[in-house]
Parts: structure tokens; C-alpha cells; sequence
């Protein structure tokens, strides 16, 4: 996906779990973060405050013991290793990126 001819000032993306903010050129490119799935330092709800303007990436803790319990009582299979590997422990967004890093150099193919 690129952003040439993009008319607006800032674009808000998501689905990469950081939050955060980039610069291309004129364009503000943010990302909110993930409620429940972040790469961050610490477990939490990571989001986005929007005003006009102006924003403020946000933070909120929350009872992440429980949170994990309630998500291993459920019936989805994986619900017990999601619950310790996404709930209890979450990983930094410096080791999620060296993990993803891996994957793609993996799949890159050997000549262009």
C-alpha cells in the first residue's frame, strides 16, 4: 500500500499492534496501538485519542490476571497458550519486529 496522491494530512492505520507516529513527507501516519494483543513494554490497552487535530496516544491498565483466566475459560482451542503468550506476557515491539523480520527474510525470494 503507498500513499502517493493521499490528499488528507494524516492517515490513521492499524493492525500492526504499535502504536505509533511517522512522518512522509507533509503526512502524519499514526497508529493506535491494540487493546488486546499489543507489542509493548507492558501489558494494557494501548489506543488512540483523536480531537480535530490533535491526538495523544493512550495507555490503560487493566487486570491482566483476570483478563487471562476469563480468556482460558473459553472454549476456543488455543484460549490457555493465547492467554499466557498474549495476556500475561505480551512481547516488545523490538522482539515482535526481530520475529517478523525473520519471517520475511524467510520468504523473500533468493533473486529479484
Amino acid at each position: 500500500m503507498g500513499f502517493e496522491g493521499t490528499q488528507q494530512r494524516t492517515v490513521i492505520c492499524g493492525h500492526t499492534h504499535v502504536q505509533f507516529e511517522r512522518r512522509l513527507g507533509e503526512l502524519r501516519i499514526l497508529n493506535a496501538g491494540s487493546v488486546g494483543m499489543p507489542f509493548a513494554d507492558e501489558p494494557g490497552a494501548y489506543w488512540l485519542l483523536l480531537d480535530g487535530d490533535r491526538y495523544e496516544h493512550r495507555f490503560t491498565p487493566y487486570d491482566v490476571e483476570a483478563a487471562a483466566k476469563q480468556i482460558a475459560s473459553t472454549n476456543y482451542p488455543q484460549a490457555q497458550q493465547f492467554a499466557e503468550e498474549n495476556v500475561r506476557k505480551i512481547p516488545t515491539a523490538q522482539e515482535a519486529m526481530e520475529f517478523l523480520e525473520a519471517i520475511a527474510r524467510k520468504n523473500r525470494p533468493s533473486t529479484y
